[in-house]
């Protein structure tokens, strides 16, 4: 769903269970009103959704944005398949704490798609940090990084998260 467009959306907070009309089954993790989010910059664009930063509550997030109109995705068993993807995403995402990991705020369903809301990380990706600005890099910062690198792996790891990537795409 692109901002600005219709926002129905579940006005709940809390655990709750959030069933999109196309949903084959319930997602249980916390609900974001749809209302809640600004829009303030896109950050990347697919083929079948958009990430935004925005802010919920004042603070600074970022927003992935799956588009379920029949129209971005006229294949019913793709959609059905995207739509599981999304909820099995943020279903894990709802389930990980740890400081080197990124924070997941919720989950928010309007009639035409799903948006995930996690903490924003300033700065760009780990590959344009290194491809575009490596003489910022210097031994502390890059032992630094590969330290909590480390450590986010290795909690991903004691919580039998890596053997759930399957679906995702490196």
């Amino acid at each position: 769903m692109e901002p600005n467009e219709n926002k129905s959306s579940i006005n709940h907070t809390g655990p709750v269970s959030i069933v999109h009309p196309d949903s084959p089954k319930p997602v249980e993790q916390k609900s974001i009103n749809y209302d809640d989010l600004t829009f303030l910059r896109i950050c990347g664009k697919g083929v079948y959704g958009t990430v935004y930063e925005g802010t919920y509550k004042g603070e600074r997030v970022a927003i992935k944005n799956m588009n379920l109109r029949p129209s971005s995705i006229r294949n019913e068993r793709k959609r059905k398949r995207l739509i599981e993807d999304f909820q099995k995403e943020a279903t894990l995402l709802s389930r990980l704490e740890h400081p080197n990991v990124i924070h997941f705020h919720g989950l928010a369903a309007t009639e035409s798609g799903f948006s995930i809301v996690t903490e924003f990380l300033d700065g760009g990706t780990l590959y344009d940090l290194i491809q575009t600005k490596p003489f910022c890099l210097t031994n502390f910062n890059i032992w630094s990084l590969a330290t909590d690198i480390a450590k986010g792996c290795h909690y991903l790891h004691s919580v039998h998260f890596i053997s759930s990537l399957s679906w995702i795409h490196f």
